[in-house]
């Protein structure tokens, strides 16, 4: 019996990778007579709305190959959240005699009955929609941001966000990192300057082509959206 397993790992995950494999393995043992497992893991912060996820691709090609006789997850929800890819999913399950496992509730998914199928599908349409909306939310919030000239976006090195959480500020932990940077500028190679840095070069080149905001904020001013230069606030 050829079992695939599949592992993936979001930030709401709570059930490490090594936790999965385990219960996948205990699950398969307990399943199948003499199971023949490949694990596929797309590791961590994988989203199961994402259907480019390199591991799940090479799992759906064996299932379109006719390889594999069954594939096992710690939670179907781990194979795909998207209402598209569980659809996909169930119907090359099913022209291909697939059989599809939930290790963690020990259960079959019938493909053969509709009514099990159909609630499947509407627990994805219904997540579908919750992310939809959740996307549709945070756009909103983002142009918000945007338009009230805060900033959106990753920290870049050395900074970080002021208490309310709307301008970017230095980072006292590593001020004088930011300063040495600046001040070896011409007299040393970026490479070198990195050396007595938290950073790597390309972080170091970065932040001397943004020398003007790095400067701006190590005299107490703001960075807003798009990195714009906002004067540091009034005294209290």
């Amino acid at each position: 019996m050829i079992v695939d397993v599949y592992t993936r790992l979001s930030q709401e995950s709570d059930r490490s990778i090594e936790r999965q494999k385990e219960r996948n393995r205990e699950y398969a043992e307990e399943t199948f007579d003499d199971p023949e497992l490949t694990i596929f893991n797309d590791g961590r912060w994988s989203s199961g709305f994402d259907d480019d996820r390199s591991e799940w691709q090479s799992l759906i090609e064996r299932i379109d190959a006719g390889i594999t006789d069954a594939i096992q997850a710690d939670g179907v929800r781990r194979f795909a959240r998207d209402f598209d890819s569980v659809t996909r999913l169930i119907l090359k399950c099913r022209s291909q005699g697939v059989e599809i496992h939930d290790a963690s509730t020990g259960e079959q998914l019938d493909l053969d009955d509709p009514v099990s199928v159909a609630v499947e599908l509407i627990q994805a349409a219904s997540e579908h929609e919750a992310q939809q909306r959740y996307i549709a939310k945070s756009r909103e919030e983002t142009e918000s941001r945007i338009d009230a000239g805060y900033y959106h976006g990753a920290t870049p090195a050395g900074l970080r966000f002021d208490e309310a959480g709307k301008y970017l500020i230095i980072d006292d932990d590593v001020r004088d990192a930011v300063e040495r940077v600046l001040n070896a500028a011409g007299d040393e190679s970026i490479r070198s300057i990195a050396t007595h840095t938290p950073w790597t070069h390309p972080t170091v080149s970065t932040i001397l082509d943004r020398r003007e905001a790095y400067e701006h904020v190590l005299t107490g001013g703001r960075l807003g959206s798009d990195l714009t230069l906002v004067p540091a606030p009034d005294p209290a």
